[in-house]
């Protein structure tokens, strides 16, 4: 793994492996700008476009995994980025083959399908798995139900919720996520919650 650089600012280039990752770390109210300018890339299972501009505006970690090599350009200053190999998307790809057969065989007989829960401590990259498995089902032509029972961060709703929804779209969760209070404090004066978009393009 690459020494985790600090402090980048403007724009700088990142040249990924085959089977390589760039991580981004997102500062609050400082997004940041990426553009694939060589190769193929993809963010949690979704396919990147070149001649798009991605820009995260909600504070967090993004992983944008290639598996043939790319060229990326990040604008702004990230709170930390770095290259990995050290990547579970070919695991993840592997367990989504295996659903894809249980899907096909769900289909074909007329049965419910796979149901897959994820447990573990908190920042373990629980979300990352289920954003990136469910875009994988999208891309092969499926419609995954995703349930949420976490009340303290609830990726699809505002916080202190539940929520079980049919993703359909690709956007659904890779766009948008709740806006989760940073303290007790804002959660007394403020008890309504915006949905803001991580990730918007243009």
């Amino acid at each position: 793994m690459d020494a985790p650089p600090s402090g980048i600012r403007d724009i700088n280039k990142y040249s990924l492996k085959a089977l390589h990752e760039l991580r981004i770390h997102v500062k609050i109210d400082q997004p940041i700008t990426v553009n694939v300018l060589q190769g193929s890339c993809e963010c949690f299972g979704t396919n990147m476009i070149s001649s798009l501009t991605y820009q995260l505006t909600a504070a967090g970690g993004y992983s944008f995994f290639s598996w043939s090599g790319c060229e990326l350009e990040v604008t702004g200053a990230p709170q930390l980025i770095y290259t990995s190999n050290d990547t579970s998307f070919p695991l993840l790809a592997n367990i989504n083959h295996e659903l894809e057969k249980d899907r096909r065989h769900s289909d074909n007989n007329n049965i419910a399908g796979p149901t897959m829960l994820i447990l573990g401590r908190s920042e373990t990259g629980k979300s990352c798995i289920l954003r990136t498995l469910c875009h994988y089902a999208l891309r092969t032509g499926w419609s995954p139900t995703y349930v949420d029972i976490n009340p303290e961060s609830n990726n699809l709703s505002i916080p202190g919720t539940l929520t079980a929804t049919p993703i359909e779209m690709q956007s659904s969760m890779f766009l948008y996520s709740a806006l989760v209070p940073s303290s007790r404090f804002d959660l007394e004066i403020n008890p309504f919650f915006i949905l803001r978009p991580p990730i918007a393009l243009h």
